[in-house]
């Protein structure tokens, strides 16, 4: 009997040890797994940081607005009355000024929040292809409320004059009430005032067409198999779930440790004070390094991204703001755990404190009278104070002590 519970000690803590250093070693790793998924996954964390690093970044903000300005011109140029029209080179003040009325203020913000919140609402859907799409009601109402007679100003200081050809034509297109195609150019001062009219009309009529949004969900499906885009869908949504529940592995690792081998406050102290300390510590290491490295590790992906080189700078900041922010979380618990495990450490100082004070100290045996020569010592009753074999602070009958390495 004493054997096999000896036996049964010796692999309770066996596994104790095994389970407690599994618990140490996994503990950072699957916080920052759970970071990367509250990170990564995180439709406003990683709009906010698009739109600070993509959309309100200097650069990329002049690029995109005076790409949408040379559209709309080149629009004009190959559209109704512009055929064969050579635009001059625009000095930057002028796509920028066309920029701020075909981009009303925020609209290009609020395209990002919606299109990545849509994005991640795909990932965990059983749609095909992410309902992304363009508002364009907000471009519509800005070309409608004054923005057609603002860019028709703005066009008119950078067009080319109007050949004989094309003032003869403009004559007929005012005459006729802008029925007619009007030609792309600028027109004689005498008839700048009438031309802003008619094309101001002209800009909010075809305004008044444009639908409220543009799909671009659809894009994806020509580009790739449907098959493999859900594929992709899928495999998003697993690394999701898994990432995010791996926090699970320690908590079961805890509960292990509560049932098979804590027998006392102090055990508990002990066997969740000690491994938690020592992956709360790894983990303050790993978060602190992580986050220094974050700019190299961000510049290495950019580096080995195939990216035009005014997105390289952005596409850095981005992806090193998203590893500050998995890396800085990882910081923050790491320190949180390790206050919980010294906080446990105590209480098992303070339980063993506790123990040895409560415990009965061996004291010397009553004297007893000297025996007269030839005759048997005395007898005296057993000492009660006299420490017993296999005393703990369990009180177990049997005397043996609890399994574990601590306890």
């Amino acid at each position: 009997m004493g054997r096999g519970s000896s036996c049964a000690g010796t692999l309770a803590k066996g596994s104790g040890l095994i389970t407690a250093a599994a618990l140490a070693l996994l503990l950072p790793w699957t916080l920052l797994a759970r970071n990367v998924s509250l990170v990564f996954f995180s439709p406003q964390r990683v709009s906010q940081s698009l739109i600070e690093h993509w959309v309100d970044d200097p650069g990329m903000k002049q690029q995109a607005g005076r790409q949408f300005a040379e559209a709309f011109l080149r629009g004009l140029s190959e559209g109704p009355g512009g055929e064969g029209l050579a635009l001059p080179d625009l000095p930057p003040e002028a796509l920028d000024e066309i920029a701020a009325v075909l981009l009303p203020e925020g609209w290009l913000q609020e395209q990002v929040r919606q299109n990545v919140q849509a994005f991640y609402a795909w990932i965990d859907s059983e749609d095909p292809v992410p309902r992304l799409e363009l508002d364009l009601a907000p471009l519509r109402n800005a070309l409608m409320a004054g923005g057609a007679q603002r860019l028709m100003r703005v066009s008119l200081e950078v067009l080319p004059p109007c050949t004989p050809e094309q003032t003869r034509a403009l004559f007929a297109a005012i005459a006729g009430g802008g029925q007619q195609e009007l030609p792309v150019c600028q027109p004689p001062p005498e008839l700048q005032p009438t031309f802003l009219e008619v094309g101001t009309r002209m800009i909010r009529d075809q305004a008044a067409n444009l639908p409220d949004s543009l799909p671009l969900g659809k894009e994806m499906m020509v580009q790739g198999p449907l098959d493999q885009l859900m594929l992709a869908r899928d495999a998003l949504a697993t690394a999701k779930l898994i990432l995010r529940w791996l926090w699970l592995i320690p908590a079961f690792l805890m509960t292990w440790l509560l049932i098979v081998n804590i027998r006392s406050w102090r055990g508990l102290g002990l066997w969740w004070g000690v491994p938690l300390a020592l992956g709360g510590g790894q983990g303050l290491v790993l978060g602190v390094l992580g986050a220094a490295a974050s700019a190299d590790l961000a510049a290495q992906w950019a580096a080995s991204a195939a990216l035009p080189p005014m997105a390289i700078g952005p596409f850095k900041g981005l992806m090193a703001d998203l590893m500050e922010g998995v890396f800085g979380r990882l910081v923050l618990q790491s320190g949180l755990v390790l206050a919980v495990a010294l906080g446990l450490l105590l209480l098992a100082l303070i339980a063993s404190l506790a123990r040895r004070k409560s415990a009965p100290g061996r004291q010397a045996p009553p004297t007893q009278p000297a025996a007269a020569p030839g005759e048997p010592p005395p007898v005296g009753p057993p000492s009660f104070l006299e420490e017993t074999p296999g005393g703990d602070e369990e009180g177990s009958a049997s005397g043996e002590r609890p399994p574990g390495m601590f306890g």
